[in-house]
């Protein structure tokens, strides 16, 4: 994985910033390096303890480094709020978020109606919560649980239908991915058995972290309503989870099924133009974000990217599309391709260290047991498109691989990371394919890519796909090859 540098890709902070507005982002951020270091231990500068209390002078820190500037934000307080701490686990820092930004949006409706020139200015402000991610936490949750019984929790959430698919009709990489998650954690047995016997719980406390999360996003949409006038409030995420479906696949990674790619979308306006209730089934997509909030906001796109271009290399053609009309009740293209990716080898790492290991502090040298295997012998790369043909929704998914981001880019790649030591290939491995009739197979059970009577739609998709793809990832203006892993310090023991 790599940061986005400053000057390359402006975000929606650059672009609304360069419109002239105000923006201000707290919560989680993941897009930059941005937390600062703690000179005494030098690990990130915690802002809040294990039990939520917060240390105002780390957050002023914060506050007066302002680290996310570059990236066309203020307000930012880290850290970032991700690993195994409690500090950081969204069940303590999402109501902390909350206090902040009800804080600083009260701040600002007050200043408003007092006449400060300043406050009167138009903002954008970004609410990024934490939740449900602490599901990432579950096998240590699932001994000490800092979630007491509560109203809040669900009735007993059923496996999803595909639970017990066996995935050989799928890419290899599922299955592959499959057994090596649990390995990503510590030693892989015990964690896949506590997966397996208490996954109920699992379930369960997935749905009851989104009930945890519903109290600071209403907190701030209340701030929102209460204090302005007019205003346009957006509600989406960044990914799903699989949850144990599609044959006991977990997180997002290796996959493009709908569990881990839909997720919330809802567009609200307050005030002049107020909408009403209305629901939309066409396919979106995250690109949409940006131009929609510029359209909301009637910022020239073409007028502002040139401002833009002066400062970053990697200004292009927005991709996605302005909404605003479809919220304002035009039809939705109900026939647009909509393209998906990605391309996170997420097991790989650099050293091979489990969250154990690295609990324990042998990051670099961790022993057979505390050490991740990758998913092995297979690619990590899918792509997809989701599009109408002759009256039904169809999605394409290949799987690929790419030396461009191997291991040793352009040489070689880690194929196997068990017992017996590391393995690598040079081979360029051949495509996996996967597609699926979602009007009838919503669950995407049924791969139906070997189907001998849809050649027409295998062949109209597939050219989709190319022509989708050139659209959506242009090439860059500043080439930024990917460098090799760093090579892991030699193995060591570890008695526990």
């Amino acid at each position: 994985m790599r940061w986005l540098r400053p000057g390359e890709v402006p975000t929606l902070g650059n672009w609304f910033r360069a419109a002239g507005y105000d923006t201000h982002y707290d919560g989680k951020w993941h897009i930059s390096h941005a937390d600062l270091t703690d000179p005494k231990t030098g690990k990130p500068l915690a802002t809040n303890d294990a039990k939520g209390v917060v240390d105002p002078a780390a957050v002023q820190k914060y506050l007066d480094a302002d680290p996310l500037a570059p990236y066309g934000f203020s307000g930012w307080v880290g850290p970032e709020p991700h690993g195994a701490l409690m500090g950081n686990s969204g069940f303590r820092r999402d109501p902390l978020f909350a206090d902040r930004i009800v804080a600083w949006l009260k701040d600002r409706y007050n200043r408003r109606r007092a006449g400060d020139a300043d406050a009167l200015k138009p903002f954008l402000l970004v609410a990024s919560f934490v939740n449900p991610h602490d599901i990432v936490l579950f096998p240590a949750w699932a001994r000490r649980s800092p979630l007491a019984p509560s109203p809040l929790d669900p009735p007993p959430v059923p496996p999803a239908p595909t639970a017990e698919e066996d995935l050989r009709s799928k890419p290899a990489a599922q299955a592959a991915f499959r057994e090596a998650y649990y390995s990503g954690y510590g030693p892989a047995g015990a964690i896949e058995r506590t997966y397996r016997r208490k996954a109920q719980e699992y379930r369960d406390l997935y749905y009851r972290l989104h009930a945890e999360v519903d109290g600071p996003l209403e907190r701030v949409r209340r701030a929102v309503t209460e204090g302005s006038t007019d205003a346009v409030l957006v509600r989406t995420s960044d990914h799903g989870d699989l949850l144990g479906a599609h044959g006991g696949l977990h997180q997002k990674w290796f996959n493009l099924y709908d569990e881990a790619t839909r997720v919330p979308f809802v567009i609200a306006r307050i005030g002049a133009g107020a909408t009403s209730a209305r629901t939309v089934d066409a396919p979106t997509s995250h690109v949409d974000l940006v131009p929609t909030l510029l359209g909301a906001a009637g910022v020239d796109v073409a007028g502002t990217a040139a401002v833009l271009a002066e400062t970053f290399s990697e200004v292009h053609p927005l991709p996605g599309q302005n909404l605003m009309p479809v919220v304002d009740g035009a039809p939705a293209d109900a026939d647009r391709p909509v393209y998906l990716m990605t391309r996170d080898n997420v097991l790989e790492g650099d050293t091979g260290a489990s969250g154990v290991a690295r609990m324990f502090g042998v990051a670099s040298n961790p022993p057979a047991p505390l050490r991740i295997r990758v998913p092995a012998d297979v690619a990590g790369n899918f792509e997809g498109l989701v599009q109408r043909y002759d009256g039904r929704l169809w999605k394409l998914v290949r799987c690929f691989d790419d030396p461009g981001v191997w291991t040793e880019p352009g040489v070689r790649q880690l194929a196997f990371s068990g017992r017996g030591g590391d393995r690598y290939r040079n081979d360029v491995l051949d495509d996996q394919w996967e597609l699926y009739d979602l009007t009838g197979d919503p669950i995407e059970a049924v791969n139906r890519w070997a189907d001998p009577t849809l050649d027409d739609v295998r062949q109209f998709l597939r050219t989709q796909l190319k022509q989708v793809r050139a659209a959506s990832v242009p090439e860059r203006h500043r080439p930024w090859p990917y460098v090799g892993r760093h090579t892991p310090a030699k193995r060591g023991w570890l008695r526990f």
